[in-house]
C-alpha cells in the first residue's frame, strides 16, 4: 500500500510512503508547511481519498476470471 500527502491549497505532493506513519512525522521535516506555496498543513483538518490500484497480477487473475466463468456458462 502506497500514501500519497499532497497540500489541499495547491494540490503539490509533499511525500509519498510505502508504510504508514504519523502526521507528525510526515509534517515534520516540512515544518508543518507546504514546500511549494508555504500554506500551513494541519494534523488535526485533513481529508482522506482513497484510491484501489489493482496490480498487473490482480488484473489478470480478474480477467481469467471471467473468462472461465463465461466459459463454463455458455
Amino acid at each position: 500500500m502506497s500514501v500519497e500527502i499532497t497540500c489541499g491549497k495547491c494540490g503539490e505532493k509533499i511525500t509519498n510512503m510505502k508504510m504508514l506513519k504519523s502526521l507528525k512525522d510526515v509534517l515534520n521535516p516540512t515544518n508543518g508547511k507546504c514546500p511549494s506555496c508555504g500554506q500551513k498543513l494541519s494534523t488535526s483538518e485533513f481529508s482522506l481519498d482513497v484510491e484501489e490500484k489493482w496490480s498487473q497480477y490482480d488484473l489478470f487473475f480478474k480477467n481469467f476470471l471471467i473468462f472461465f466463468i463465461f466459459f463454463i456458462i455458455f
